[in-house]
């Protein structure tokens, strides 16, 4: 499958969508001047070893849903939950984001839609006795 065909997050130019738009404004979200961790990942090694854990592995997990998917939910509810917060924020303004909610109404309609999740990190550590 080509998960690259249409994503919803992510460059592609062959889908006008307005979630691309969307997905920058949480960069914003998530800068430190705004009380945020854009990259809060990074400080769990050092955390976990200050701790008494042991990394044992880490994998990245990017994930490929369609409208289908049991996990589109995940996305698909985070965008709903951020879209009033941005609103209050100052970020975005209430035309902006009923086309995010159209863009993903529309996808979720789309048998043919892809949707590419952010980068997540499983770590897997253990606590030294």
């Amino acid at each position: 499958m080509d998960c690259y065909r249409r994503p919803l997050l992510g460059e592609s130019h062959n889908y006008p969508a307005v979630l691309p738009s969307f997905a920058l404004h949480l960069v914003d979200f998530n800068s430190p001047d705004l009380g945020g961790e854009p990259d809060g990942v990074a400080r769990l090694p050092e955390l976990l070893s200050k701790n008494g854990f042991i990394i044992r592995s880490g994998r990245p997990h990017v994930f490929c849903l369609r409208p289908n998917d049991y996990m589109w939910q995940w996305p698909a509810t985070f965008i709903e939950i951020y879209l009033p917060r941005l609103i209050q924020m100052g970020r975005i303004d209430q035309e902006f984001a009923d086309k995010v909610r159209a863009d993903l109404v529309s996808a979720e309609k789309d048998r043919n839609a892809l949707m590419l999740t952010p980068l997540v990190l499983e770590i897997v550590a253990e606590r030294m006795a």
